[in-house]
């Protein structure tokens, strides 16, 4: 296990879990931190956003997936983003599934809540094909050469700009389906939801 961490790194040791500290977090966000740790990318590796929680049933659904690029999408989000916001519409982000089953888009602004398939939870799994897809479109990223759908600069990107990237350079990314089973903690209302969805069985 690799965590990179960056305010409060020293906070994050735990035995057995190697800390990378991302020495520019300050200026930076979650692509640069997660490139950070480019050298333990190996054959395959899931990555995990740190202020999530889901099901064990989830990360198996993910380790058992065959794609190489393989992203885990919530299709029962509207009544998890209505608990936490008064207008879902006000932080849900695009994220749609074209007839093959692809994600043809991902992280964008959207005003149509029908258009919105699912939403991106922050766990996915890259092996292979789908590391080299990673690493060419960061590439990209960092040296300008890929017109990214977002006005922000490569050391101030989402992961999911750099998601959006790769399906805009023709890489294929598959969704892993889930309804509910997950909670994300950005704020003290999200922890309170997240501790009544614990106790009523959703992580189980």
């Amino acid at each position: 296990i690799v965590v990179v961490g960056g305010y409060l790194a020293e906070l994050l040791k735990r035995p057995g879990i190697r800390v990378i500290v991302n020495p520019d977090y300050k200026n930076t966000n979650m692509v640069y931190s997660l490139f950070c740790a480019e050298a333990f990318f190996g054959d395959g590796f899931i990555l995990s956003y740190g202020d999530i929680a889901y099901s064990p049933s989830v990360l198996d659904q993910l380790v058992h997936h065959t794609a190489e690029s393989a992203i885990v999408v919530d299709q029962d989000w509207l009544s998890y983003w209505s608990n936490r916001f008064e207008n879902p519409l006000s932080d849900a982000e695009s994220l749609s599934i074209n007839a093959q089953g692809h994600i043809k888009s991902i992280g964008q602004q959207e005003t149509n809540i029908e258009k919105i398939h699912a939403q991106y939870i922050g766990l996915m799994a890259f092996q292979k094909a789908g590391i080299e897809a990673l690493k060419h479109t960061h590439d990209a990223a960092k040296n300008k050469k890929h017109p990214f759908a977002t006005t922000r600069s490569y050391n101030k990107l989402y992961m999911t700009d750099l998601l959006q990237g790769m399906i805009d350079l023709c890489y294929v990314l598959h969704p892993v389906c889930i309804k509910g089973q997950w909670v994300e903690i950005d704020s003290l209302q999200d922890l309170k939801i997240a501790e009544e969805r614990c106790q009523a069985g959703h992580l189980l």
